[in-house]
């Protein structure tokens, strides 16, 4: 990409007739991490203290936030309770409301809730429903809000603690869970519930072709399993269950 650039400025500047074709590198189907399990997800809320935070209590709740709402991180630090001008609850109707400038499609969104966030957010006392839904402090009380960046070395530090891996290079180097990872894990568990259209839209993805190659039938163990149930065996049983015909009568084919 960095070539293409600077053989179409030397094109500009006349320096050479015609710009090169360049042939561009493809992407990988690789995940840089991957859909995080409900008993790691229990591991991480039990060691959410070990970031030395004023109230590791904001920090167990915003984990909860993040896999049961399949928020980015960016966006549930600015999910507010009340304020219209960004991104705010509307308890009511289970929806997000989410303003253009504040958020990755930068057009206005309201973003359907999972049941399950919804609930959990309605188990926050009336009273207490007031600025931002989130409120993480870090180990130093700085009296601003902490930047994503920062929240999410923290909870990488938390997975890390959690002795959560979910990546690891030819070279050894490992990857533990982050933020983005409760985001796969919501998306894994909606993925096997709903259509992909569905999912698009609750994961607001603008293309539905992130939605199908990031979370949907990733996991070949459990589509396998899935498939051997529909048939009522179990892995590694070469006689399956089937009405007489299934097999012995196989469709005639023409000369």
């Amino acid at each position: 990409r960095f070539l293409a650039v600077v053989y179409n400025w030397a094109v500009k500047q006349g320096f050479i007739p015609v710009c090169p074709s360049v042939a561009m590198p493809k992407g990988t189907d690789a995940m840089k991490g991957r859909p995080i399990t409900e008993e790691e997800f229990d591991r991480m809320i039990e060691k959410a203290d070990c970031i030395g935070a004023k109230d590791p209590e904001e920090w167990r709740f915003l984990l909860r936030g993040l896999w049961w709402s399949g928020l980015r991180l960016g966006e549930a630090l600015k999910l507010h309770w009340t304020d219209e001008n960004h991104m705010c609850v509307d308890l009511d109707n289970e929806l997000i409301i989410m303003q253009a400038h504040s958020h990755k499609a930068k057009r206005y969104t309201e973003s359907p809730m999972a049941p399950e966030f919804a609930d959990m957010l309605r188990n926050v006392p009336a009273e207490n429903r007031e600025g931002f839904v989130f409120n993480p402090l870090g180990f130093r009380d700085m009296g601003t809000r902490l930047r994503t960046d920062t929240a999410s070395k923290l909870i990488v530090k938390i997975g890390k603690k959690a002795q959560i891996k979910v990546a690891e290079t030819d070279e050894g180097k490992v990857k533990y869970a982050s933020a983005h990872d409760f985001r796969r894990a919501f998306g894994f568990r909606w993925s096997r519930r709903v259509s992909s259209t569905l999912l698009k839209e609750l994961m607001r993805h603008k293309n539905i072709a992130t939605t199908e190659k990031f979370y949907v039938g990733q996991n070949a163990k459990d589509t396998v399993k899935r498939l051997r149930e529909s048939l009522g065996t179990s892995l590694g049983t070469s006689d399956p269950k089937t009405e007489k015909g299934t097999h012995d009568e196989l469709p005639q084919v023409p000369n």
